[in-house]
């Protein structure tokens, strides 16, 4: 079951991306209840509406988090967007057994130029109890291409 979970999801994805309107690649560090260590990741955001939906796929030593979420942005401070998010991952726990968790956050972008951004996020991921280890606060810091 896992396994059609994760290749469905994979799928939609790929359809994410072909279709697009920026991708990202961010690093960042994970304070996690079972300590903190180091995560890169990519996005692929596409604009529903007033709404950005965005899927994504970070990597880190105990685990890998498929998660796809939504953004709205609230307020801009000269080139600064800022924007609150949540959504929902799957993780797949490299230490123990794998499941679900609530991704809530705020980021920030500053435009480079037309088409390149920099952007800074925070996130709380609370999961449930059998990856309770992967619950805490995340920063990460990257660069995202607009199409």
């Amino acid at each position: 079951m896992i396994r059609k979970l994760v290749l469905v999801s994979a799928l939609i994805g790929a359809a994410v991306v072909a279709q697009a309107t920026e991708v990202g690649i961010t690093g960042g560090r994970s304070n996690r209840d079972a300590g903190a260590e180091d995560t890169w990741g990519i996005t692929a955001k596409h604009q529903i509406a007033n709404l950005d939906v965005t899927g994504g796929f970070t990597r880190s030593n105990s685990g890998d988090s498929y998660s796809i979420g939504t953004s709205k942005n609230v307020k801009s401070f000269g080139p600064v967007t800022l924007a609150v998010k949540g959504g929902f991952a799957y993780v797949d726990n490299k230490i123990g057994t794998d499941g679900y968790a609530l991704v809530v956050g705020a980021g920030a972008a500053v435009p480079l130029n037309k088409k390149l951004a920099a952007t800074v996020d925070y996130s709380y991921q609370l999961g449930q109890d059998r990856i309770s280890s992967q619950n805490g606060n995340r920063v990460n810091a990257g660069v995202k291409f607009s199409f």
